[in-house]
């Protein structure tokens, strides 16, 4: 495979002169002793697309298109992380153009993010997220078809943005299933459970003080003075039902300890 070894340009020069290599049926003999060396620099769109042929800038760049272009669509109002994944997209397909892409993986990628965004809308407690890190792994594990020239993407990329963007949607799957099961309350139903100052003495009944608001009131704890704390038990129309809040005296209450010095 290697026919001679060299440890420079120079060398090498010298080292080829006067062999014979055969090509199209003719046999030729290199003159390279003192040959002029003629240097071809990159441009640099070249040294663009020589940075971009990457797997993981390609990954990282569909991911970014992906979400900036996703995020646009369910929020129009915001321009710049459309036109943010405009770019990335463009730029990500100029990279995956120039590598051995599995169309497979891709397809694996986008359908793991729409797994995301369908399982914040379903009822489905994490299935479809659980099913998306599954999809989006093997995706970038498949994105680049490996051989004796092409590399795949990095493991330890790959792990980072699994865990970063699968926390991320778990995070935010989380908040929208306590959103879920706490109890709907509007209006005065909202009031139930809160507390509430007498503003006018209850004998039962009388006028409470509430978010900013006078309302009338009747104790089922008999009769109470201007001041005195209560909660809000029930909603009867326009009137609360209250009872009284235990007030601690002056004993129960915790003492200071006096400060140093």
């Amino acid at each position: 495979m290697v026919d001679l070894e060299s440890r420079d340009l120079g060398t090498l020069l010298q080292a080829l002169d006067g062999r014979q290599v055969t090509k199209g049926g003719r046999t030729y003999t290199l003159r390279t002793a003192g040959a002029a060396i003629d240097r071809l620099e990159l441009s640099d769109f070249d040294r663009l697309l020589e940075a971009l042929v990457d797997p993981n800038i390609a990954y990282l760049l569909l991911l970014l298109a992906i979400i900036g272009i996703g995020f646009w669509v369910t929020h129009p109002g915001l321009v710049l992380p459309g036109v943010v994944g405009a770019i990335a997209a463009l730029l990500a397909a100029l990279s995956l153009f120039n590598l051995p892409t599995n169309l497979t993986g891709l397809f694996l990628i986008v359908v793991a993010v729409v797994l995301f965004v369908i399982d914040l809308k379903a009822s489905t407690h994490g299935v479809l997220t659980t099913g998306g890190i599954v999809a989006m792994a093997l995706g970038g594990l498949l994105l680049i078809d490996t051989g004796f020239l092409a590399e795949g993407v990095n493991v330890g990329l790959l792990l980072a943005t699994l865990l970063l963007i699968g926390g991320t949607f778990a995070f935010i799957l989380r908040k929208v299933i306590d959103a879920r099961r706490r109890p709907y309350a509007a209006g005065e139903e909202s009031l139930v459970g809160r507390t509430a100052r007498v503003r006018e003495r209850l004998a039962p009944s009388g006028m409470v003080f509430i978010d900013g608001a006078l309302w009338r009131a009747t104790s089922r704890s008999g009769e109470l003075d201007v001041g005195a704390p209560v909660r809000v038990v029930a909603v009867r129309g326009l009137e609360l039902m209250v009872e009284a809040l235990p007030v601690q005296s002056p004993s129960e209450r915790p003492r200071r300890e006096p400060l140093p010095g």
